[in-house]
C-alpha cells in the first residue's frame, strides 16, 4: 500500500472493471470519471488506500464510495494530501469523513491530513471498530478528541502523530474494577502531541496490561501510571525531563531504553536505579549531563550494552561501573570531556567490544579491561595512539576508520599477539605507513593474519 506515493492519478472510469476485487490505491480526481462514485459498485476487498480526499466536492459524493458495503475490506487508508482546492472549498471535511463509514470488517485503519476538529460518529462506534488491530492517525492537526481506543478489544498497535490539541488519548469513562483499558495494546507511538498529558482521562482502571513497546517523541508533559509490561521505551525531544523520568520510573520490566535530545539533566537520574532488568541503554544528545552516579549504576546489574552519544559535557562514568557485571558492549561517541575511564574497569569481565568515536584521545583505562576482544575507533582526532594500546593483550580485532590525522601506529602494537584482524579505512597517512613490506609501520603489524587497508 505504501509503495505508490508517486502515483498522482487513477485512470478514469475504473468502475467499468466490474470484476475488480483488489485496488490498493485510488486517487480522487476532479475530472469526470475520477470521483469516489467509481468505487460504488466494485466489490473490493483486502487493502484500499484513498488519496486526494481534498478533491471530494460534497458529502453526497463521499457517500457514493459505498465503503460500508465492501464487506471484504480489511485495510483502509484515508488521506487528505495537499490540494489548493480544499482551501477554497465550502465542503465540510467532517461530513465527508462521516460519509466514508467503512464496514466492521476492518483490521487496520490509517488517516492522514484530516483537518476537521471532530471525528465521525462511526469512529466512536465500538461496533464499526470492533475488530481493529492497528490504527494510525497522523497530521490531523485540528482534532480535539480521539475515539475511545482504550475500549477496542483487539487493538495491538496505535500510532498518533501531529495533533496539537489532544490532551488524552482516551477520554471515556470506565466502570467497574474488572474493566481494563487498552486490553490488547502491544505497541504505542505518540509523536508531536505537545499538549498530551495522559493516556486516559479516567485513570482509576487497570490499563495497558500487555503494552510491550512505547515510543514518545516531541511530547513534553506526558504522565503515565504503572506500565507493567513495557520492555522497550524510545523517547526523543521530550522537553521536560522531570515528568518523563516519572514515566521511566514506572517501567520496572524495561529491557531497552533509548533517550535522545534532553536538556537540564546533569547527572544520570534517580529513576534509572529502578531498572534492574535493563539490558540496553542508549542516551544521545544529553546536552548537560556530566556524571553517572555510582548509586544509580549499581542497580543496572543486567545491562549488556551502554551507548553514550554526543554528551559533550560528560566527564565521568564514576567507579560505579564495577557493578555492570553483564556489560558486553560500550559505545562512546562524541564525548570530548570523557578522557579517563574509572580505575576499576578491570572488574568488567564480560566487556568484549568497545567503540570510541569522535574523540581527541582514547580514554585512559581501556587497557585495564580484562577481556576486551574488539576495539573500534572512528574519526579519532589525534596524530598518534597511546603506547598502552599494546597492553590490551586480549585484543583480537582492531578497527581504525576515518582517522585522517593519525600518522602512525605505536610500536607496542606488535605485543598484541592475539590480534587476528586489523582494519584501516579512510586514514590516508596511516595507510601509506602500513603497506605490506614497504610501509614504515609494517614491522609492527606483520604478525597479524588479516590486515585490511581501504582508501
Amino acid at each position: 500500500m505504501n509503495q505508490c506515493n508517486s502515483v498522482v492519478k487513477t485512470p478514469p472510469k475504473i468502475s467499468k472493471l466490474r470484476h475488480l476485487r483488489t485496488l490498493s490505491l485510488f486517487v480522487v480526481g476532479s475530472k469526470p470519471g475520477c470521483g469516489l462514485a467509481e468505487l460504488h459498485s466494485l466489490n473490493l476487498g483486502g487493502a484500499l488506500r484513498i488519496r486526494g480526499l481534498n478533491n471530494v466536492p460534497s458529502e453526497w459524493d463521499a457517500k457514493q464510495a459505498n465503503l460500508i458495503g465492501k464487506k471484504e475490506l480489511n485495510i483502509l487508508h484515508l488521506s487528505w494530501d495537499g490540494s489548493a482546492n480544499s482551501k477554497s472549498s465550502n465542503v465540510s471535511v467532517e461530513r465527508v469523513l462521516e460519509a466514508l463509514e467503512p464496514p466492521s470488517t476492518l483490521k487496520s485503519f490509517e488517516m492522514n491530513g484530516y483537518e476537521g476538529k471532530q471525528l465521525s460518529s462511526w469512529m466512536r462506534s465500538s461496533i464499526v471498530l470492533r475488530d481493529l488491530v492497528k490504527v494510525k492517525l497522523w497530521n490531523c492537526e485540528n482534532c480535539e478528541e480521539l475515539p475511545p481506543f482504550g475500549k477496542l478489544p483487539h487493538l495491538k498497535r496505535l500510532e498518533l502523530s501531529g495533533m496539537k490539541n489532544v490532551k488524552c488519548i482516551d477520554g471515556e469513562t470506565y466502570d467497574g474494577a474488572e474493566e481494563k483499558a487498552f486490553p490488547s495494546l502491544e505497541e504505542l507511538s505518540v509523536d508531536n502531541l505537545p499538549n498530551l498529558e495522559r493516556l486516559l482521562r479516567d485513570e482509576r482502571v487497570e490499563m495497558v496490561p500487555h503494552l510491550f513497546e512505547l515510543r514518545i517523541e516531541r511530547v513534553s508533559n506526558l504522565k503515565c501510571p504503572r506500565l507493567p509490561a513495557v520492555e522497550k521505551l524510545d523517547a526523543r525531544g521530550i522537553g521536560e525531563a522531570a515528568s518523563f523520568m516519572e514515566v521511566v520510573g514506572n517501567t520496572a520490566c524495561l529491557k531497552t531504553l533509548s533517550i535522545e535530545y534532553i536538556k537540564g539533566v546533569v547527572v544520570l537520574p534517580e529513576q534509572f536505579s529502578g531498572l534492574g532488568a535493563l539490558q540496553d541503554l542508549y542516551i544521545a544528545y544529553w546536552y548537560d549531563v556530566e556524571y553517572f552516579p555510582e548509586h544509580v549504576l549499581e542497580c543496572l546489574t543486567s545491562l549488556r550494552t551502554l551507548s553514550i552519544i554526543y554528551c559533550h559535557k560528560l566527564k565521568s562514568l564514576s567507579e560505579g561501573v564495577r557493578h555492570l557485571a553483564c556489560l558486553e558492549r560500550l559505545i562512546i561517541y562524541g564525548c570530548p570531556e570523557l578522557v579517563v575511564l574509572p580505575s576499576n574497569m578491570s572488574q568488567l569481565t564480560a566487556l568484549r567490544v568497545v567503540s570510541i568515536s569522535i574523540c581527541s584521545t582514547l580514554p585512559d583505562g581501556l587497557q585495564r579491561v580484562p577481556s576486551l576482544r574488539c576495539l573500534e575507533m572512528l574519526e579519532y582526532k589525534s596524530t598518534s595512539l597511546p603506547d598502552w594500546v599494546g597492553d590490551i593483550s586480549t585484543l583480537e580485532e582492531l578497527s581504525i576508520e576515518y582517522c585522517k590525522e593519525l600518522r602512525s601506529l605505536p610500536s607496542s602494537i606488535q605485543r598484541l599477539t592475539n590480534l587476528s584482524r586489523l582494519i584501516i579505512r579512510g586514514c590516508p597517512l596511516l595507510e601509506k605507513r602500513c603497506k605490506r613490506e614497504t610501509g614504515e609501520d609494517w614491522q609492527y603489524i606483520k604478525h597479524i593474519p588479516n590486515t585490511e587497508l581501504f582508501a
